[in-house]
Order: structure tokens, then C-alpha cells, then sequence
């Protein structure tokens, strides 16, 4: 049994950790509110924006019209640029891993459909993971998303961009990221970003009215894209944050309540040792009575 002197010293220890994990919890907890308000505050425009880009793109599709170069179908290309939303720090949990088990799982994916992937990662735990693993990676944002603002939306949208358009080998851009649903459950999901709305998970059906657009449809989906690839990557990065701090709220919660359960236990086991001690004294001092006597 350890002595009453050892069992304080962890007692004191344990305190300051829950001291630590306290804070971090109300850290967390003011950034998710912040994050949660501006989540919530973008995705119906950005909502919006795409089914107007998806609507258009498929009506000129449909009919046979030209398409800007972004939304054209590449249907002889195999290859795939991905975008992995990671955290740049540890203690959140869960976060990170089921995040890259869900990179893995696309790459096993697309590797069997016979494709290749190219990725773009933002987060320093999913930059070191895949470097370590032997992963390539064409683009790295470490440290990038401290403070999510729509100017560092707009640095990532450009970067895609510019790849996809120099690669006319990549036949779509896929955002992995962890879709959040509360503060209690993430989900990780998987985005087609471009081109959007010509396939896949968020394929809709045409808008019910076929509306006059000026100055023409073509024009219009062309000024929208810049917009909608960076509304809703401004989005993506909120729902990657929020999810994160999420996460790292309700690890330092539950890490404080189990300091607190390990503080009590160890006062009750600090009591025992001195009840013990004492009634060892008592005996000592009993027995050299009777001595004497």
C-alpha cells in the first residue's frame, strides 16, 4: 500500500490536471458556440447556391449546351483529388482517427475501381499520419484553420481549383470531413465538390420551374462557380471545426469527471492509510503499556 505522503502528492497531481482539463473544456465550449452560430448561419445560403450551380448544370447538360470547364463530366478520367479535414492538435478525442479511417477507406476504394487519388490535407495529425505511412500528398494546410475566416475558404478553393484544372486527369474533387449533427454525434461523410450535382450522394431532382435567367444561363453558372466552390468549402471548414470542438468539449468533460472520480477514490484510500496508521500508533502505545504494567 502506497504511503499517506505518496497518495497527496497524486492527489495534488490529479487536481492540477483536472485544473488544465477544465480549462480546455470551457475553451472548447466557447469556441463551439462561436463555431456552431456560423455553421448554422451558412449552410442555407450555401445550400442554396448549390442547387441553383447543380439545377443549371444539369439542364445544360441535358440539353447539350456548352459547359464551363470545371462542370464538364470527365468520364474517361480515373484519377480523384481529395480534400482530408484533420485537427492541427491531439486531445479531441476520437476526431482524428475516425477521420483518417475514413481516407483509407477511400483510397481502398478508389484504388480497386482502378483510379488513383490525390490528396489535399488540412490538419497537422492528418499531414503527419499520411507522410508516415507513405501517402503522397500534392497539398499541405497546417496550422491554417486556427481562427476559420471566408479569406482562408477562399485560399483552399483557389488551390483546388487551379489543380483540378491543370490535371485533366482527376475526374472529381471529394471532400472528406466530419459532418456535424450535435454536440454529441459527428459524422464522418464524404463530398463531391466538383462537379457537383452530376452524380453522387447529393444529386437532386430538377427545380420544378424552368426560370428565365439573364444575361443567359451560361453566364451565370460561370460567375457562380468561384462563389459556390467557396460558400461551400466556408461551409466544410465549419462543420470540420465545429466537430472538432465538439469533440474536444466532450473528451475534457468527461476527463474532468473522471479526475474527480479518481480524487475522491484517492482521498478515501488517503483516509484508510491514516485511520490505519493511527490505530497502529494506538496499538503501539497500548501494548507498551501493558509492558510496563
Amino acid at each position: 500500500m502506497p504511503s499517506l505522503r505518496e497518495i497527496r502528492i497524486k492527489i495534488k497531481s490529479v487536481k492540477q490536471t483536472q485544473q488544465v482539463t477544465k480549462a480546455m473544456k470551457m475553451i472548447a465550449a466557447s469556441r463551439l458556440k462561436r463555431a456552431q452560430g456560423q455553421l448554422l448561419a451558412s449552410r442555407p445560403y450555401a445550400q442554396k447556391v448549390e442547387e441553383l450551380v447543380s439545377d443549371l448544370s444539369r439542364r445544360l447538360l441535358k440539353e447539350g449546351r456548352l459547359m464551363p470547364q470545371l462542370l464538364k463530366p470527365r468520364p474517361d478520367a480515373k484519377e480523384r483529388l481529395l480534400v482530408v479535414f484533420t485537427a492541427d492538435k491531439g486531445l479531441c478525442g476520437s476526431y482524428n482517427v475516425v477521420m483518417l479511417r475514413e481516407t483509407l477507406k477511400y483510397y481502398e476504394r478508389i484504388r480497386g475501381e482502378g483510379g488513383s487519388v490525390h490528396c489535399f490535407v488540412v490538419g497537422k495529425k492528418g499531414r503527419d499520419f499520411l507522410v508516415n505511412h507513405g501517402f503522397q500528398i500534392a497539398r499541405e494546410f497546417v496550422q491554417f484553420l486556427r481562427r476559420p475566416a471566408f479569406s482562408q475558404a477562399e485560399i483552399i478553393g483557389k488551390e483546388i481549383v487551379d489543380y483540378y484544372v491543370s490535371h485533366p486527369g482527376i475526374a472529381g474533387v471529394d471532400i472528406c470531413y466530419m459532418d456535424f449533427r450535435s454536440v454529441v454525434r459527428q459524422i464522418p461523410a464524404v463530398y463531391r465538390l466538383l462537379p457537383p450535382g452530376l452524380g453522387g450522394q447529393q444529386e437532386k431532382a430538377e427545380a420544378p420551374f424552368d426560370y428565365i435567367y439573364e444575361p443567359g444561363r451560361e453566364k451565370i453558372l460561370e460567375e457562380l462557380i468561384p462563389r459556390y466552390v467557396n460558400t461551400e468549402l466556408y461551409r466544410l471548414v465549419f462543420e470540420a471545426y465545429t466537430s472538432e470542438q465538439a469533440s474536444r468539449l466532450n473528451v475534457m468533460e468527461n476527463a474532468t469527471k473522471n479526475a474527480g472520480d479518481l480524487i475522491s477514490d484517492l482521498s478515501l484510500l488517503a483516509n484508510q492509510v491514516r485511520q490505519a496508521s493511527i490505530t497502529r500508533e494506538l496499538l503501539e502505545v497500548v501494548s507498551g503499556a501493558e509492558a510496563l504494567s
